[in-house]
């Protein structure tokens, strides 16, 4: 499990393919509108509401982000 949030995390993995938004542009939606669910961050980032195939890692990298409050700016080259 651990080896799949790795790669999730990573800023460049392209976490939604139909709109090819990778984890770098998902990530700052989160903190700056404090995203707590699914729904709200598909909605927010514009993302899985095509084929819906980056839900459950949209879903992981959410909770993740929750579970864990850290701050995963420093994952961002802003």
């Amino acid at each position: 499990m651990r080896k799949r949030i790795d790669k999730i995390l990573n800023p460049e993995y392209e976490i939604c393919l139909c709109r090819h938004v990778k984890t770098g542009a998902v990530i700052k939606p989160i903190r700056d509108n404090d995203i707590t669910s699914l729904k709200q961050l598909c909605r927010v980032v514009g993302v899985g509401d095509k084929c819906g195939g980056c839900r459950g890692e949209l879903e992981e990298l959410l909770d993740y982000c929750l579970d864990e409050d850290i701050l995963l700016m420093d994952l961002l080259d802003d």
